[in-house]
């Protein structure tokens, strides 16, 4: 009974903590359909360009917005101030924008994002003399997130609709745009992608002129982290070159639009001009530079530059003069090193949420029970192994144990691969069939894992097509594959949210 109730401060504590995903972090480039240079840590102003119809004609502006976000309880308020402008087009955009989103849980563990006005907005456009005073305006935007062990997937829709004052405040003149979206991306600890696409009617009605036009806008932004090995130059150093980690934020965004010509006199003729442009924004690299193994021992080893990896980013653990690249990795090793790959998802640093008061600490250390009979508190990966139990990413071998010592198959491997990244529903289920030569060898457990790893380019045969499901993994091979994980993770996994918007 001691146990029980001890187990149930424990959970307490970690609801109390983190009761929902707090994911309003992934909008950097705002709800105005325009693209920003991405968050780097500690700054709030982002570089920001956006493309404006108005006058009939696409023009771009070009300038930054300061992003302000709080949480409190379960809802984030946001303040968006845009300082735009285009001196060729003699154009000034000044926006501001509060937010508020509210956050809630479903019964499945999906959070449910919807995101309003707090307060009444701003903006004014001044162009070549002509003001345009926002007057109304109607914003609704909701999206849902589905949080798997290593990545956050979400969806969503946004709609609003404008209406400007055209001219001065007499002015009877009135400008409508109004927006349709649906948008969708990822987030994880190697990277983020976010793509959307956006339907624009433009509808001016004046007292000398009417007219109307469209525009479409897609836009896709990136943060990823990427590897490169620098070679040391002098000879005479104690350790040779090592691994650079950096960090790439990258927006593009490609708009049509369909609006009338004018003639000399200002006044729009019924003849329709198509117009395209792109725009791109990109930070300057933030890097880091990695702690440097000491693989001597195995230099020339066909695993070498994966375990090299591997070590200077933590995911391999211990004294690397000790790997032993053909020594058998074991259950224990091997779900220490897939946490550390399988990061858990970073909550946006700009937001701090007041916590409940909690336990302590020591007394939540006193009351820590293992969720594995096999494994005590006290072992030196139980964090880790605590971690990937809670977050999904292994289970017991039946009456509560979890094998440590036991050996890792290549099916294990690729079925916590899987489970990490939450893609289970992209296969059949178990009666899937790869095209693996050795099919028929795959455990029932796996299939569907293994279909989906060969779907997504996550894992191939050999030479001759085969698998070998059954495998028991040497520290190489399990090295190998890790880091071939962490590629998709940075690399696959984001092309395929960016690729798709046919750019």
């Amino acid at each position: 009974m001691k146990k029980i109730i001890a187990l149930l401060i424990i959970l307490t504590a970690l609801i109390a903590t983190n009761p929902l995903v707090v994911f309003a972090g992934l909008s950097d480039n705002g709800f105005e359909g325009g693209i920003s240079s991405g968050y780097v840590t500690g700054e709030e102003n982002f570089e920001y360009k956006e493309v404006i119809f108005v006058t009939g004609r696409p023009i771009v502006l070009e300038g930054t917005v300061i992003i302000k976000k709080t949480l409190r309880d379960d809802e984030v308020r946001s303040t968006y101030t845009y300082n735009l402008e285009n001196p060729g087009e003699n154009a000034t955009l000044r926006r501001v924008l509060n937010y508020s989103t509210s956050l809630t849980g479903s019964d499945n563990g999906q959070t449910l994002e919807q995101t309003l006005f707090s307060r009444d907005p701003f903006e004014t456009i001044e162009i070549d003399g002509v003001s345009y005073v926002l007057q109304d305006y109607d914003f609704s935007r909701s999206n849902i997130i589905d949080s798997k062990p290593a990545v956050d997937y979400f969806a969503g829709n946004t709609s609003g609709k404008k209406t400007y004052r055209v001219g001065n405040n007499a002015s009877d003149n009135r400008l409508i745009v109004e927006i349709e979206g649906n948008f969708f991306g990822c987030k994880q600890y190697w990277g983020t992608a976010e793509s959307a696409a956006c339907s624009l009617w433009i509808q001016y009605t004046g007292s000398d002129d009417s007219w109307g036009g469209t525009a479409s806008i897609k836009f896709s932004s990136t943060t990823s982290k990427s590897m490169e090995y620098v070679d040391n130059m002098p000879k005479q150093i104690s350790f040779n070159g090592g691994y650079i980690e950096r960090q790439h934020n990258r927006s593009i965004m490609k708009y049509d639009c369909k609006l009338p010509e004018f003639d000399s006199d200002g006044i729009s003729t019924d003849h329709m001009i198509e117009k395209s442009g792109s725009l791109n924004l990109e930070t300057f690299p933030v890097q880091k530079r990695l702690p440097v193994p000491d693989l001597s021992h195995i230099r020339g080893h066909w695993a070498e530059r994966d375990a090299g990896i591997l070590f200077s980013l933590g995911v391999l653990h211990g004294e690397e003069t000790l790997f032993e690249p053909e020594q058998v990795m074991t259950r224990v090793e091997f779900t220490n090193s897939m946490v550390m790959a399988a990061r858990e998802v970073p909550q946006d640093p700009r937001l701090e949420k007041r916590k409940s008061r909690n336990p302590s600490r020591r007394n939540l250390e006193q009351d820590r029970i293992s969720p594995f009979k096999d494994i005590s508190v006290d072992h030196i990966f139980f964090p880790n192994i605590e971690s990937a139990y809670n977050r999904g990413l292994i289970k017991d071998m039946g009456s509560g144990s979890f094998g440590p010592d036991e050996t890792v198959t290549m099916s294990d491997a690729i079925t916590m691969f899987i489970r990490a990244l939450g893609l289970e529903n992209m296969g059949p289920g178990t009666y899937a069939v790869t095209t693996f030569r050795d099919n028929d060898k795959i455990p029932s457990y796996a299939r569907n894992s293994v279909y989906v790893a060969q779907k997504i380019g996550l894992v191939k045969g050999d030479a001759r097509g085969y698998l070998r499901p059954g495998e028991n993994l040497t520290k190489a091979r399990a090295a190998a594959m890790l880091n071939r994980f962490l590629r998709y993770m940075r690399t696959g996994m984001l092309d395929d949210y960016t690729g798709i918007m046919n750019y």
